[in-house]
Parts: C-alpha cells; sequence; structure tokens
C-alpha cells in the first residue's frame, strides 16, 4: 500500500494572494462576459417570400433637395471600454503573483541552512561560574555542578548565536549540530562532552583538576561560536 504524500499548508500570505488571483480572475470574465453580450442564436427563416405583383410603369417622382447628415453631438465623458479595465486585472494578477512568489522564497530562505548570517551578532555577556576554591578539599560533587554549569554558558552562548540546543537533542547530537556550523576545536569538545557526561552520571570519577579542564575547554568552544561572514 503506497504512503500518501502530505502537501504542505501555505503560508497565510500564499492563501491570500491566491484568493486574490482568483478573485481577479472571476472579476476579469464576468466584464468580458458583460461586454459581449448573451450568445443568442440567429433565427432560421425557412418560409417562402411572398410573391410580389410587378409594376412595369411607375410614375415619375420629382428630386428632392440633398439634405446634409446631422453629426452627433460630441459628449463631455469618455465610454466605457472593458479592455481598459481586463489589462487593469491582469497587472493586479500579476502583481499578486509575485508577491506569492517572493513569500514562498522568504519561508523557504527562513527555514535553510543556520551557516548564513546577515550582520555580525554582538556577543552576549554571560556570567561564568566561580571555579571552586583550590585551598578547600576536592569535592566531587562541586566539581560536577561547576563541570554542568560551564556546559549550560556553552548552551546560553550557542542560543544566542541563532543554534540553540533543541528539547529532543542529546549532548552528542547538540555537539555535532555546533560541529556543523561552527569551527569547533575538536579536542575541547570532545574532553568537554567527556566531562559533562562524567558530571552527570558518574561524578565520582572526576579528577582534581576537572574544574580547570572544564574551563579550559569552554573558553575555547565559546570563541569559536563566530557566525560565518555571508556577503549582503
Amino acid at each position: 500500500m503506497g504512503v500518501r504524500t502530505k502537501w504542505p499548508t501555505p503560508p497565510p500570505p500564499v492563501r491570500v494572494g491566491l484568493l486574490v488571483a482568483a478573485g481577479v480572475l472571476l472579476t476579469g470574465a464576468a466584464l468580458w462576459a458583460g461586454s459581449v453580450g448573451p450568445w443568442v442564436k440567429r433565427p432560421e427563416d425557412t418560409s417562402a417570400p411572398p410573391t410580389l405583383p410587378r409594376i412595369t410603369d411607375l410614375p415619375t417622382l420629382p428630386t428632392l433637395p440633398t439634405i446634409p447628415p446631422i453629426s452627433a453631438p460630441k459628449s463631455g465623458g469618455s465610454s466605457f471600454d472593458p479592455t481598459v479595465v481586463l489589462w487593469v486585472l491582469l497587472a493586479v494578477l500579476v502583481a499578486a503573483l509575485l508577491l506569492i512568489a517572493a513569500a514562498m522564497l522568504r519561508n523557504r530562505g527562513n527555514g535553510g541552512s543556520t551557516r548564513r548570517r546577515r550582520k555580525e551578532v554582538p556577543d552576549p555577556v554571560l556570567p561564568s561560574a566561580p571555579l571552586p576554591d583550590p585551598d578547600r578539599p576536592f569535592d566531587a560533587r562541586e566539581a560536577a555542578d561547576y563541570v554542568i554549569a560551564c556546559w549550560e554558558e556553552l548552551e546560553q552562548r550557542a542560543a544566542a548565536r541563532g543554534t540553540p540546543r533543541r528539547p529532543e537533542q542529546t549532548p552528542t547530537e547538540f555537539i555535532e549540530a555546533l560541529q556543523a556550523v561552527y569551527q569547533l576545536e575538536n579536542r575541547a569538545t570532545a574532553e568537554l562532552l567527556g566531562l559533562y557526561q562524567r558530571a552527570r552520571f558518574d561524578h565520582v570519577r572526576l579528577l582534581s583538576d576537572t574544574a580547570i579542564r572544564a574551563r579550559a575547554c569552554v573558553d575555547v568552544l565559546m570563541t569559536a561560536l563566530v557566525p560565518a561572514w555571508v556577503a549582503p
């Protein structure tokens, strides 16, 4: 059994344009039909013409003086020309079709690759998580909280750049999506991802230098989150 293809619903500008185009076509057809008039069949005369008497001798009639034709007075207003209206309706139809095409191209461009950026976006000012105090004894739970805070800082920067983490994305899928858009360093990316996964699910295996390593990886990745320049 074949799979039925579901056509996408056109956006509101396209639907409005289609309604306008249909109205213009119907109006133009009505005006053209009114200018042509009803289609009336020509009556057929099947009867034979009557036989008229032949007159051979007719009296000579006097010649009447020639009367010049009387010209009709010129009216001040112009007569209605349906052709002009049809051309106006055709121009409106063409404009509506152009607007529909522009709306479709704009919608297609908005759904394209996230690599395209029209202008540079200033770096958002995001608060950085404070490093754990090195004078205190190492606490794996505190180190895990710091790694998670660094990861969330990276997500906030990516969202400000237009590439947020979607709800259905795993951490690995999110990192892969960022790598498809930005020039991320592979070592820093892999190390931060490993530290984040260990902080979430196995924080007891974290080492004493975990916070310093997480901070260094995030600084490298945050610097790389710069949109690609696109010519205007």
